[in-house]
């Protein structure tokens, strides 16, 4: 199965790649790009001086010669992490129906409640442009299924409550991070108990005619196995 190339659990390099493996997905070549993109964005959120003023031709002209800071946070990130999240709804809604057991959990029964659950947001004036063709659900689920777990994770984490503030604040001269450190744990966790949720959810395969699991074991993103006794793993509380 994939591992999440991590070394530790609370570094600025380990929140980098964890956020770019969510927003870049499956375009892994642009990691790099992201996270000098992004940590030169936050050192001039700091006020810290960049090294040889790199922040300024980085957030000017992008990494690399690939599309600058505009094109690549506004409009290439974006695309990707719509659909991202619609996917880690999708795994989270497959939680809930196999949680409350009232009936039998599908990937069409979630894929229902994701875009109930958007349009009741627009109607809250919370989302805007909601309403997705079942078309599209499929296709987002199917492109980033691998990073589902990811997504569920951050999407059930209470409002205000972020794993990667850390990144902000490790810039930050004089500040502790063990909160942060905290919550980045806490999300790892959530997303290793989504991982093992889908391996273990059996559910009908319309083409071959007989249940199999969610997630193969090669499937979905994992944390490495050295990290895991440091993670807070086992059964997931339903988000309200």
């Amino acid at each position: 199965m994939p591992k999440i190339p991590i070394k530790d659990i609370g570094s600025t390099k380990t929140n980098l790649i964890i956020q770019g493996l969510m927003y870049c997905y499956p375009d892994l070549d642009l990691l790099e790009k992201f996270s000098a993109l992004f940590l030169a964005g936050t050192y001039k959120k700091v006020s810290l001086k960049y090294p040889d003023k790199i922040a300024d031709i980085l957030m000017e002209n992008g990494f690399n010669g690939g599309p600058g800071h505009d094109e690549m946070m506004g409009k290439v990130i974006p695309n990707r992490t719509r659909k991202a999240a619609i996917a880690g709804d999708i795994l989270k809604y497959l939680y809930i129906l196999d949680y409350d057991g009232k009936e039998s959990p599908s990937l069409y029964k979630a894929r229902q409640k994701v875009n109930f659950s958007y349009k009741r947001a627009s109607d809250e004036n919370k989302a805007r442009g909601v309403g997705w063709s079942e078309k599209f659900l499929k296709d987002a689920w199917r492109e980033y299924k691998a990073i589902a777990p990811l997504w569920a994770a951050l999407r059930c984490l209470p409002e205000g409550v972020s794993p990667f503030h850390n990144l902000l604040i490790s810039c930050s001269p004089g500040k502790d991070i063990h909160d942060y450190t905290y919550f980045m744990r806490l999300f790892l966790g959530m997303a290793e108990s989504f991982s093992n949720f889908g391996e273990k959810l059996m559910l009908h395969n319309k083409t071959t005619n007989k249940k199999e699991p969610l997630f193969q074991p090669d499937e979905v993103w994992r944390v490495p196995e050295r990290f895991k006794d440091k993670l807070s793993i086992g059964r997931l509380h339903p988000p309200k």
